[in-house]
């Protein structure tokens, strides 16, 4: 009589601990890597505001982009940026600044002003907020990101276009017409016109 074959059971693996598993994070290059400047000539910006005036929403899109870049707005800045802190009869731009920056009072340019009059007049529903989505929601940073980086590619401009650009001057600079006030001072000073090669330290001591 012959005897029945076992069948081999299959065994279980043991059970991984995740916390003894080898992670490795990623490291981010300098940013030097990615783009050769921090800013954007005055050339480069009219390239990018013609470029997003051709967008789906052309208006508020190279409004956003001129205003970030007259005041030297960071992302999170123009993204909060209100109806009440702009004073369209005045001409006077309230700037609230992040990261313990200085809070200050801009003038509003011509330019600026009828592209803001525009945007509000054109507004289908009534925002606290200056800079809203088609669903009718402030503006993401990572939002602001993406039009940037859009506008960048259509404009052909020779690295990665990022928010970081707005916030940045080069180390000389000459009165253009998209040149900004000196972004340390809590008053507009036109006679300002040169800017650090990375204006964030003098804009927000430490």
């Amino acid at each position: 009589m012959t005897k029945p074959m076992l069948k081999p059971v299959p065994q279980e693996p043991p059970p991984i601990d995740i916390l003894q598993v080898a992670r490795t994070t990623p490291i981010r290059l300098p940013n030097a890597a990615y783009r050769s400047r921090e800013y954007l000539t005055p050339t480069e910006m009219d390239a990018l505001l013609e470029a997003a005036r051709k967008m789906r929403h052309g208006h508020r899109d190279s409004t956003m982009l001129l205003i970030a870049y007259r005041h030297g707005f960071r992302a999170a800045e123009i993204c909060d940026l209100r109806w009440d802190q702009i004073d369209l009869d005045q001409a006077r731009l309230h700037v609230k600044r992040v990261k313990r920056g200085m809070p200050s009072v801009h003038p509003i340019q011509g330019d600026e002003l009828r592209a803001l009059r525009r945007l509000k007049r054109e507004s289908a529903a009534h925002s606290d907020f200056v800079f809203v989505s088609e669903r009718k929601a402030p503006f993401s940073t990572a939002g602001f990101a993406r039009l940037v980086e859009r506008a960048g590619k259509e404009a052909g401009l020779p690295f990665k276009a990022h928010p970081t650009c707005f916030a940045t001057r080069p180390a000389t600079s000459s009165p253009t017409t998209v040149s900004i006030p000196a972004l340390s001072s809590t008053t507009w000073a036109p006679q300002h016109s040169a800017y650090g090669p990375l204006q964030r330290a003098q804009r927000d001591p430490l």
